[in-house]
């Protein structure tokens, strides 16, 4: 029983480990846009920026 709430412990921490990591990776993304260039490809780029 012992180990198993541990386990459980264990399973909550690395969730919100990666809550996090997912939420880090949203605001960075959230930093950059996609541009459609004059030769109609895609580019990622940093907002503000050419």
């Amino acid at each position: 029983m012992k180990e198993q709430a541990a386990s459980s412990n264990e399973l909550a921490q690395y969730t919100q480990q990666l809550t996090q990591l997912i939420n880090d990776l949203e605001h960075t993304l959230g930093e950059f846009q996609i541009k459609n260039e004059k030769t109609g490809k895609h580019k990622l780029c940093k907002k503000g920026g050419h």
